[in-house]
């Protein structure tokens, strides 16, 4: 990862500055969809207070480079973990890249 760099997952409830990519050293824009509660509220709360802000945020899933359905933590992790791999591997986040490459190309 470039010095600087940061991985990042934006929640709907952090947008508040906006555009999830105005950061130019994130890796990836990543939704997390689903269930992360403020489990010090009854879940009448939770249900009433979700359903409210659902259609909002979910209105919002286009804005992300990746959406992550948070069915299963496990398969969710497993996700974002991949995501954060493939984006370290793209060619424009590779410190050094260019130089390697013509290291190679000068020994042929």
């Amino acid at each position: 990862m470039q010095s600087g760099q940061r991985s990042m997952a934006i929640d709907p409830k952090a947008r508040a500055s906006g555009n999830p990519r105005e950061d130019a050293r994130m890796l990836a824009a990543i939704a997390r969809v689903a269930p992360g509660a403020e489990l010090r509220q009854g879940i009448d709360d939770i249900i009433r207070s979700r359903m409210a802000k659902a259609a909002d945020e979910m209105s919002h899933w286009a804005e992300y480079d990746y959406v992550v359905i948070n069915k299963d933590i496990d398969q969710a992790f497993a996700e974002v973990r991949a995501i954060l791999a493939a984006e370290r591997l793209k060619r424009e986040r590779q410190t050094g890249l260019s130089a390697f490459v013509r290291g190679l190309q000068a020994e042929l």
